[in-house]
């Protein structure tokens, strides 16, 4: 299973984000119910009964339609409690130019 979306803290567990956008519908939910438990069974508890030791789990949903201030405070809050692991460029490897054994014949170039 994938959640919507995954923030990877440079420490501390990983933050799942699921978007419950079909609570209405009745398999959906029960879905859900379902997927709640497998996340528990992995170690991946609700933000709000503290995480759990292999993640924290966050969900937002338009069951009572979409309330986007709740949500950006949600983020916020969860985001705030992580260092966000950023993409960065590997730094190029810089090496010294090995020294040149004088005992050892030069290869000749092709011709």
């Amino acid at each position: 299973m994938l959640p919507d979306f995954t923030i990877t803290p440079l420490s501390g567990p990983a933050i799942y984000w699921e978007h419950l956008g079909m609570l209405d519908n009745p398999e959906y939910a029960a879905r859900w119910q379902r997927r709640l438990k497998w996340y528990a069974q992995q170690g991946v508890l609700p933000e709000e009964d503290g995480g759990g030791p292999n993640g924290i789990l966050v969900w937002t949903s338009e069951e009572y339609g979409v309330d986007e201030p709740e949500w950006r405070a949600l983020a916020q809050r969860v985001i705030d409690a992580a260092a966000i692991r950023r993409a960065r460029p590997a730094p190029s490897k810089k090496t010294a130019a090995r020294p040149r054994n004088p005992e050892r014949p030069r290869l000749a170039g092709p011709s």
